[in-house]
């Protein structure tokens, strides 16, 4: 008995691969070639992903991802096609070219792939928006990141880390901050300048505003006290912190102490105090997108096309 033969479609190898790369190279005749297509999408789309997070050059990083990978799953369909098109029109139909082997093959790809995503995106990686100015200019109000919640990320935090962590009055509210005291450290402001372990850090990141949130006496107040109970000096009787002078503290085991990049006008932990180490959410990653809400006219006129990309330092 003669097999059954049936010319292949250029366009239809085509398309089928846009709708699951390897795909039309199953319709092709070519299975080989069709697990070929499919680890090299897998691959590409890893290489994705990593420009995005990991390369320092900005804007160059998202640039490269937008591009690169579109091409290469364009490439791939076009590849299908040129399959096809070499079988001619005398193509000898074999047993995978059935429309369930096409479901099977769709549905196993779906199955392997996008779960393996879907979870790693949300186990792993996590978008926020800055709703605030306390980071400012490090991370400006309209700036979305994203934020690295793998294990590793969360123990690898140090000084000048900049941290996603759990509230410790609000729980479930989110709060992005910079690590500036780990356990044992003993740290204190004099004269507008942070100490750490009586040394004075340079901090190129921080900036102040004209009016400092704790000119007001209820904030000064929640500054002393629970510092009271943490302070390093021989006489405590007329501690009376303030955004310019407080401390030495003592950072306990455990904990950390953490202060938004925008001095005068963050809310941060010479207000609420120490932050468990085991409330460290993640570290922000990349910043992908930047709007400028106050901008006025067209949406891309809100777009700060020149943070995109930005590393999160």
């Amino acid at each position: 008995m003669l097999a059954m033969t049936k010319p292949r479609r250029a366009w239809v190898a085509a398309l089928m691969s846009l709708l699951q790369p390897g795909l039309g190279h199953l319709y092709a005749g070519s299975p080989r070639a069709a697990l070929i297509a499919y680890a090299v999408n897998l691959c590409g789309f890893g290489l994705f992903l990593a420009s995005w997070l990991l390369l320092p050059v900005a804007p160059w990083n998202i640039l490269l991802g937008l591009v690169a990978f579109p091409l290469l799953y364009l490439a791939i369909a076009a590849h299908a096609g040129i399959v096809a098109r070499m079988r001619g029109e005398n193509y000898r139909l074999r047993a995978y070219n059935r429309w369930y082997v096409y479901a099977g093959f769709y549905t196993v790809c779906g199955i392997l792939f996008y779960p393996v995503v879907q979870n790693w995106l949300q186990q792993d990686l996590e978008a926020f928006r800055i709703p605030s100015g306390g980071m400012d200019p490090t991370l400006r109000i309209g700036d979305y990141l994203y934020v690295a919640k793998w294990q590793s990320a969360r123990v690898e935090v140090a000084h000048e880390s900049v941290v996603v962590f759990e509230s410790v009055e609000e729980p479930g509210l989110k709060i992005v901050q910079r690590i500036v005291g780990l356990p044992g450290d003993t740290i204190a402001i004099a004269a507008g300048a942070l100490l750490r372990n009586g040394r004075t850090v340079t901090e190129p990141y921080a900036a102040r505003t004209e009016h400092p949130r704790s000119e007001s006496a209820e904030f000064r107040a929640k500054m002393r006290v629970w510092q009271m109970s943490f302070i390093s000096a021989p006489d405590t009787a007329q501690y009376a912190p303030d955004l310019g002078e407080w401390g030495p503290l003592v950072v306990p085991n455990g904990s950390f102490f953490a202060l938004g990049d925008n001095r005068n006008a963050s809310y941060d932990s010479r207000y609420y105090g120490f932050i468990p180490l085991d409330n460290v959410i993640g570290l922000p990653i990349v910043i992908y997108l930047s709007l400028d809400h106050r901008a006025t006219g067209s949406p891309l006129r809100k777009v700060r096309w020149e943070r995109i990309g930005h590393r999160v330092q």
